[in-house]
């Protein structure tokens, strides 16, 4: 039986944007068909809860799970700092 591994790149976070309201807008570029997630925190201290903001998203006009996303997220401003992480599933 033939096993193919494939050594795929991990998702990115990129073109952080701070809007005019000061929440946040941010990309994510990550491999076409594969599910992704944009996770968020607080802390960044064990123990780490990381709270799911969106998943598998695309950017409107584009083929579905092209791997790339645009998020604006409109919580931002109601915490003091807050960390991002992009995740494949």
């Amino acid at each position: 039986k033939l096993v193919t591994v494939q050594n795929l790149p991990p998702p990115m976070l990129t073109n952080l944007i701070t809007l005019p309201d000061r929440n946040l807008q941010l990309s994510l570029q990550g491999v076409p068909g594969r599910q992704h997630v944009i996770e968020a925190s607080t802390n960044v201290a064990p123990p780490i809860q990381w709270l799911s903001l969106i998943t598998n998203a695309t950017i409107p006009g584009s083929l579905p799970q092209s791997g790339s996303l645009i998020y604006a997220d409109r919580a931002a401003t109601n915490f003091n700092q807050r960390f991002y992480r992009a995740r494949e599933y």
